[in-house]
């Protein structure tokens, strides 16, 4: 069903098993109600370039696949879980939102689209068979984390977007490509890149990176897994594709899921709170005393870090809600928790 122009009203229609889109908006300022979109080619889609084409009302009443379509506008300082239940998500005009702990429907425009969204969050999203998986578009200053991304024809796509952190996905089987980057001043690093047709293909500039020092090093690319005479877990030459490279590419998918590479990991999600000096010393003499007791190889040394890992946690957790806030806090001890887990099941 296709609705042009401006100012228009659908309500409660059952929209199913049309072999091109369940609804297509153009225009702007439309209004959609109570209407269940399920088992289209495409079930939802938006058609523009520009914000007005976005300017739409569209609650939570509306569902793709039995889940509620989100569509939200100019929100600040919100996180949607696991609780909502979404299916699908737009954010347009939004600032400081996390997106976190669902499974997304299928058969849609975008899993998830970001329009003129910034300093935002998307974490732990599982979306698959969509145009785009995630899709940012003029957006900024946002971190694309933890999330599995497979078997759409884009899996993650960056439109005329800035300083953007993609790091620890799995993007696989997407049929034209994993990422595609027509974007400046990203981080793309600690990815699986599994089977994509075109892995990455970058429009972005010179000024994307695909790889950290090490220990963090880049990605692992399905395409691309030795040799490694050196024994140090990454393939001895880049990995070269339209756009960029990545120096340090992994040998093993997840390589990057060790004690040693997650301390630095915690040890950077510190210092991007810029937090009170005082507190920040405190907590990175506590990880320096975990960094030390993991780089002695002569000595098992596990308990020490783990002794360290615990005064960590206590160390936020005394500063929950104030300095630290809980947001933060969680996501801190969460990461040492894991670190913990490793060194526990070896």
């Amino acid at each position: 069903m296709a609705i042009g122009g401006s100012n228009n009203t659908l309500t409660d229609n059952v929209i199913s098993h049309n072999g091109f889109c369940g609804i297509i908006l153009s225009g702007t300022n439309n209004t959609l109600t109570g209407n269940e979109i399920s088992d289209n080619f495409r079930n939802f889609v938006i058609d523009g370039g520009s914000y007005e084409d976005f300017d739409h009302t569209i609650d939570t009443t509306n569902t793709v696949e039995g889940k509620p379509l989100y569509y939200v506008k100019n929100i600040n300082d919100r996180v949607f879980d696991s609780s909502t239940n979404a299916g699908v998500f737009y954010a347009i005009n939004c600032d400081n939102i996390t997106i976190k702990d669902l499974t997304l429907a299928k058969n849609n425009e975008e899993g998830i689209l970001f329009w003129n969204t910034h300093n935002s969050r998307i974490e732990n999203v599982a979306v698959s068979e969509c145009l785009s998986g995630i899709q940012l578009n003029s957006s900024s200053n946002n971190t694309i984390t933890d999330n599995n991304v497979s078997q759409n024809v884009g899996g993650i796509m960056l439109v005329e977007s800035s300083n953007i952190t993609i790091t620890n996905n799995t993007l696989i089987d997407n049929f034209y490509c994993g990422i595609y980057l027509g974007a400046d001043v990203t981080k793309v690093y600690n990815n699986n890149f599994i089977n994509n047709n075109i892995q990455v293909y970058c429009e972005g500039g010179s000024s994307n990176f695909f790889n950290l020092d090490k220990p963090l090093g880049g990605n692992y690319w399905s395409d691309w897994t030795g040799p490694d005479d050196d024994k140090d877990g990454f393939v001895d030459s880049p990995y070269v594709f339209v756009g960029g490279q990545d120096d340090l590419p992994w040998t093993v998918q997840d390589g990057w899921i060790t004690p040693q590479v997650r301390i630095e990991q915690l040890i950077t999600k510190v210092l991007s709170l810029n937090l009170q000096q005082g507190i920040s010393n405190s907590l990175d003499s506590k990880l320096d005393a975990v960094k030390k007791a993991l780089e002695d190889v002569n000595e098992n040394n596990d308990g020490a870090a783990i002794n360290a890992l615990g005064a960590f946690i206590n160390a936020v957790n005394a500063q929950r809600g104030g300095k630290i806030s809980e947001e933060d806090a969680d996501a801190l001890i969460e990461m040492a928790q894991q670190i913990i887990d490793l060194l526990t099941n070896g």
